[in-house]
């Protein structure tokens, strides 16, 4: 069977797949290229994983986010061993879409050829315009025969899009499939983390994200500070979306050294004494293989026995199904 995608490993097509994927990343990757920083990008139906992974043999500093409903992704994510890369096994809605352009901040946003999958693709669209900074969309050529969706390339043209290039559809012989670029500066969040509404968290405190290609930080006025951005997603966004790749264990023993050595004074760095007070799953940041303990000095949290929270957040690591909806 002939693949979506050719699959990648170890910096080489081992396969063939039914798209021309090396033409379309070569309209891609440069988007990239004047970042001077740690970026995360979103791929969004990435099917067998190209173009995630390839960027990030290309930009080491960049934190591919993968999200699939399909088998094929983890097993190439494990294959390949990247320390950038994070995969997440979920069939996507459009509410799901929502909350996560309203939790978190991509620098670079992947949907090709996706939105046409859903039932309402307008707001699909919307949805994904609100994702981060720069955003790659890819819809069916209106000659394409059998699609009924010509107006999805007419709302993307509303949107004023810089035309990235053209590319064969696998569908329709002589079809050509066009890539856009729009430029969306996102500047704020709408909710602290995927699952806040639901849970009823307090409402996002007032903040700004400065995203320039040189530097990336979270401005808190209320905290009176700014904090640098770690790339990636949040622990919650990974556990909600079905996260697979890292598994879960490998993060739950990352979570579990990380925390005692910057709490506890244990291992071979560590300030005894210090306390975080909210030991959360939402308040650590999966950047691939790496995990990180943020939201410190937080005023609004009362004190709490760190060393019985971060229990907590590897039972639920540990218990967790690694399945989508």
């Amino acid at each position: 069977m002939v693949r979506y995608q050719p699959t990648r490993l170890h910096g080489v097509d081992i396969d063939q797949g039914q798209r021309d994927c090396a033409r379309r990343y070569a309209l891609i990757a440069p988007l990239l290229a004047p970042y001077t920083r740690a970026t995360t990008t979103l791929d969004l139906g990435a099917a067998q994983g190209y173009f995630g992974v390839r960027l990030c043999e290309d930009y080491p500093y960049n934190t591919s986010v993968l999200i699939d409903d399909g088998p094929d992704l983890q097993p190439v994510l494990a294959a390949n061993d990247l320390h950038n890369t994070i995969g997440l096994r979920h069939r996507l809605t459009e509410g799901d879409l929502e909350t996560l352009a309203d939790c978190e901040h991509f620098d670079l946003v992947l949907a090709l050829d996706i939105l046409h999958h859903f039932p309402d693709p307008g707001r699909a669209l919307r949805a994904v315009l609100r994702m981060g900074d720069q955003i790659v969309i890819e819809v069916p050529s209106p000659r394409e025969n059998g699609e009924g969706i010509e107006w999805l390339e007419d709302l993307v043209m509303a949107e004023k899009p810089t035309l990235l290039g053209e590319c064969a559809s696998h569908t329709t012989p002589g079809a050509r499939r066009r890539l856009f670029l729009l430029n969306r500066p996102k500047s704020t969040l709408r909710i602290p983390y995927f699952t806040a509404q639901k849970n009823g968290a307090p409402e996002m405190r007032t903040h700004q994200i400065i995203s320039r290609h040189d530097a990336k930080a979270w401005n808190v006025p209320s905290k009176g500070e700014a904090r640098g951005w770690f790339p990636g997603i949040n622990m919650d966004t990974f556990l909600a979306l079905g996260g697979v790749y890292p598994e879960r264990e490998y993060l739950a023993t990352e979570v579990d050294t990380q925390t005692r050595r910057a709490l506890f004074g244990t291992g071979d760095v560590g300030l005894a004494g210090i306390q975080h007070n909210d030991v959360r799953v939402h308040n650590y940041i999966v950047s691939g293989h790496s995990v990180t303990l943020c939201d410190w000095n937080d005023p609004r949290q009362a004190s709490e026995d760190d060393e019985a929270a971060l229990i907590s957040v590897l039972k639920t690591l540990r218990g967790k199904q690694n399945v989508g909806r």
